[in-house]
């Protein structure tokens, strides 16, 4: 099995976030190619929605310059940066230049596709169809996702092999009353939603899912065992802004999933890519590396003696300058911690 780290709307988000710098728009075309070229991500993922006349739209909200996409024409949408500018590409472009970045790399992609707003489902996979039938793009890069699980029981039903892996929110996770909001901050003690789990078990079986996709910091031991039990993986965002007291747990969640990577596929979603890969390179080569049961930041081993990570991208033998532990969480996230 294996951990791969794919780029989160590509390079890494670029709005509600300071770490800007040396980023292409979010979920551009250029976008794509810095996180995979340029940043070897294992791939990229990214939300569509569709217009009124049924063009799928890579793009994280179902808004542009106060309009809609869903109540907008095609032709309409191209009068704000969309194809052929290429800040907002059409899913149609997005894929085609995905399978040929990935041949010239000669790399197969993950694409993780996030279906969002209504009637989204049928333009996405008639859109992948017509790309495997055009010019031989593999089907099977594709990796969809969604809180709607009747959009991923539309996807098994018209594509039987499709790859599908439902969504499942902190506030479904856990209790209303556990969840502190903003931070999305749950306690330790806080119990699995049973009922929300004796759902997701039914339909991870009934529909042959693939992974399930779970904010990385709402992993912990009993899920890893849940997952492990339907023998599927996970597909995880360390999605921010968390609170500041939490970030040993997101540090647990992470060698939990470096863990289980030895047993099922583990994809990870992120906003700096270099980062990601050095740090699971750390846990890879310290293999002891634990976090106290109280999630004590302070009691936590600093990644490298110094409190740093250092290192170098062989590939392209670009050096990346070292950070402090908590600016690593949050590049990572792509949002600061709440202080």
């Amino acid at each position: 099995m294996a951990l791969k780290i794919i780029g989160h709307r590509g390079n890494g988000r670029t709005t509600e976030t300071p770490f800007l710098e040396g980023k292409a728009p979010q979920s551009s075309l250029e976008s794509f190619r810095q996180a995979i070229e340029d940043n070897h991500a294992d791939g990229v993922e990214f939300d569509v929605f569709v217009s009124a006349d049924g063009v799928p739209i890579v793009i994280e909200r179902d808004e542009i310059d106060g309009m809609k996409i869903s109540d907008l024409s095609y032709e309409n949408l191209l009068g704000y940066n969309l194809a052929p500018d290429g800040l907002h590409p059409s899913l149609d472009e997005a894929l085609r230049f995905l399978h040929d970045l990935g041949i010239r790399l000669n790399r197969k992609l993950v694409i993780n596709i996030e279906l969002k707003g209504r009637s989204v489902t049928r333009p996405t996979l008639e859109a992948v169809e017509r790309a495997a039938e055009e010019y031989g793009f593999d089907a099977n890069q594709v990796h969809y996702s969604s809180f709607d699980r009747d959009k991923l029981a539309s996807v098994r039903m018209r594509q039987p092999s499709a790859i599908i892996q439902p969504t499942i929110a902190t506030t479904q996770l856990f209790a209303a009353n556990d969840v502190t909001i903003p931070g999305y901050s749950v306690p330790l003690t806080a119990q699995y939603n049973k009922a929300a789990l004796t759902d997701l078990s039914e339909f991870l079986t009934e529909f042959n899912c693939a992974a399930i996709d779970v904010p990385t910091c709402d992993i912990r031991p009993e899920l890893i065992d849940f997952a492990a039990r339907h023998d599927v993986g996970f597909c995880t965002h360390p999605s921010g802004p968390r609170l500041y007291e939490n970030r040993g747990m997101l540090v647990e969640s992470f060698r939990l999933l470096h863990e289980y990577a030895e047993e099922q596929d583990v994809i990870i979603k992120v906003d700096d890519i270099a980062l990601t890969r050095a740090l699971f390179r750390q846990y890879s080569e310290q293999k002891t590396y634990q976090v106290p049961a109280s999630f004590d930041m302070e009691k936590i081993p600093p990644l490298c003696d110094d409190g740093f990570i250092h290192y170098q991208l062989k590939e392209n033998d670009l050096t990346y300058e070292g950070k402090g532990q908590d600016e690593i969480l949050e590049r990572i996230m792509g949002t600061p911690f709440l202080r």
